[in-house]
């Protein structure tokens, strides 16, 4: 994927305008012709990177654009697969979330969106995707319910970062050597403990403050700490 369509995915723009685009659909009644490949917006959704799908209001999964198929790693049967096309899903903690529980069916059961949640989809092949789902149910112009779509934005990426963030902070952590990273500005924004042993500062006294602390009054009437951030930012 490009790097603009990854900038587009993670945009709430985007995803306002998908929602919003199926909201109208209902309101018009046309959200169940939407399957027959009519019109710009069917069109927009299935160039979407974003997986999106869409459930009757019993819970059978009425369609899904290709994203999704990817997403799953298969393709669910059309009026058959009830609430989510995952093979399974799964919980944050790798505790398994029972369909029925999913984003998509509390959304129905309630009549209101699902945000904040978190969960993963294993795939037939035994694969994971950590993915943030955005359930949304649909109104006709009377206000009854007539189904939910749901968009699934993939976070992996994230999570990848997540965990070599804890990784590489696991590695410092546990140095011997003394390590210190600041901000383009010369503030201290990491301490480990060899550094706490070194300079007799603990760590919530340390971070936040400038390293100008550690130059003499002269060096610093000499400029040395801001020609060494000079030095260190080229």
């Amino acid at each position: 994927m490009s790097e603009n369509l990854k900038a587009a995915a993670d945009s709430a723009d985007l995803r306002a305008i998908v929602l919003k685009g199926f909201s109208e659909l209902s309101a018009t009644k046309s959200l169940e012709t939407f399957a027959d490949k009519d019109g710009f917006f069917h069109a927009l959704v299935e160039a979407l990177p974003l997986a999106v799908y869409t459930c009757g209001v019993e819970g059978r999964i009425t369609y899904y654009n290709e994203a999704a198929a990817q997403l799953w790693g298969r393709q669910p049967k059309l009026g058959d697969d009830w609430w989510c096309g995952s093979w399974r899903l799964l919980w944050p903690d790798g505790k398994p979330m029972a369909h029925d529980e999913c984003p998509m069916a509390i959304a129905l059961k309630t009549g209101k969106p699902v945000r904040g949640y978190e969960a993963v989809a294993e795939r037939p092949d035994g694969s994971r995707v950590p993915f943030v789902p955005y359930s949304t149910p649909l109104f006709d112009t009377a206000g009854k319910m007539i189904g939910a779509v749901n968009m699934l934005v993939d976070i992996t990426d994230r999570k990848n970062a997540e965990a070599a963030s804890r990784h590489l902070a696991a590695i410092v952590e546990s140095s011997e050597d003394a390590i210190i990273s600041k901000s383009m500005e010369g503030v201290i924004q990491t301490w480990n403990a060899a550094a706490e042993r070194m300079f007799g500062y603990t760590a919530p006294e340390i971070i936040g403050r400038r390293f100008h602390r550690f130059y003499t009054t002269e060096d610093i009437d000499r400029k040395k700490p801001d020609q060494a951030l000079a030095a260190a930012t080229t």
